[in-house]
């Protein structure tokens, strides 16, 4: 479950749509980049245009809160973890339980870079970084086994 459909919960929404997830997602309001996602990928998204309510969790075993007000987003944090969810707190990642990475495919690769939350803007950098550099050094890409 996502809570939230601004930038940052539609980058986390992809992310777990891409893991395979079906995503809920209860937001106030819908940005544009959402809507994007939700007119490509919304066979996997179920979405409640409300505000929050702490029903919302019941059952939910992991959980995104990615609301700009802080002081919202500490309360639905805590409501969601006493109703025993994994939480990620994209807004401030020292509530959560848990933090996405920072990461990229390439080829066949996954690369992930985390600072457990503590900072996510260099984790950003130093995977956009290392993308930069895997894509610029031809040599770097993975080499494929040939059958014998």
């Amino acid at each position: 479950m996502v809570v939230g459909a601004g930038a940052v919960a539609t980058r986390r929404i992809e992310t777990l749509l891409d893991a395979g997830a079906k995503v809920s997602v209860v937001a106030a309001k819908l940005s544009e980049g959402f809507e994007s996602l939700r007119r490509s990928r919304g066979e996997d998204l179920t979405v409640a245009v409300r505000d929050c309510v702490r029903e919302d969790f019941d059952g939910a075993d992991f959980v995104v809160i990615a609301v700009s007000d802080r002081t919202v987003a500490a309360r639905l944090t805590e409501e969601a973890r006493s109703q025993g969810a994994l939480v990620c707190c994209a807004t401030e990642a020292a509530l959560g339980s848990v933090a996405f990475p920072a990461l990229f495919t390439f080829d066949d690769m996954t690369v992930s870079v985390s600072s457990a939350g503590r900072d996510p803007r260099r984790a950003r950098l130093l995977r956009d970084f290392l993308r930069a550099a895997i894509e610029r050094d031809a040599s770097v890409q993975p080499q494929r086994a040939s059958a014998e």
